[in-house]
């Protein structure tokens, strides 16, 4: 028979797994996003995108319940214990304003432009920086944090983890933004 904290751990594991295994499968979906030469093709693309990530917002907040119950088995005053708990809240900004923003924009303009190919101002929408950065940050905080739970270093390592995962991620495509050979465009939110 199983005591409540190591099913508690199982969930919390099995919910931080499918959370960065989507993180890790989203860019696919987003290269597809981007490469789609049809307002059809865009569409289905972003309709597949948000299917795969329909169950994260419950997911997350599974993952949120079982780790503040693990937190209190005693890890509520270590410093790695409150910076997973930030990033978590961080990832939740980023998917819903940086990415689902910007991806719900897209999909609401390529419907009201029709059918053909993609024209300029959609084809800036699914380019937008925000929804770029916003992607890879969340994968480079599941990373940092992950990493985070397993080593449980303490308030410097932890900050470091997470600082090191987003330069490594969102720094290539910072410099093509800078140089207008990447990511182009700012989401109409201005993100």
């Amino acid at each position: 028979m199983f005591e409540p904290y190591s099913l508690v751990l199982y969930v919390h594991v099995l919910s931080a797994i499918a959370l960065v295994g989507h993180s890790i499968g989203a860019p696919l979906e987003r290269a597809a996003i981007r490469e789609a030469a049809t307002l059809g093709d865009l569409r289905r693309w972003i309709a597949f995108a948000g299917r795969s990530a329909r169950w994260n917002p419950a997911v997350a907040l599974v993952l949120l319940a079982s780790g503040i119950y693990l937190g209190s088995a005693g890890w509520w005053e270590q410093a790695w214990f409150h910076v997973s708990l930030a990033g978590w809240f961080v990832n939740v900004f980023l998917a819903a304003f940086a990415v689902g923003r910007t991806a719900g924009a897209t999909m609401a303009a390529a419907v009201k432009a029709g059918e053909g190919p993609v024209p300029p101002q959609v084809d800036a929408l699914r380019h937008s920086n925000a929804w770029a950065l916003g992607m890879q940050s969340l994968l480079a905080n599941d990373l940092a944090v992950l990493f985070i739970m397993m080593n449980k270093p303490g308030l410097l390592g932890s900050l470091a983890a997470v600082a090191v995962a987003n330069v490594v991620f969102l720094a290539p495509s910072l410099v093509k933004a800078r140089t207008g050979s990447g990511t182009r465009h700012l989401s109409p939110a201005g993100l």
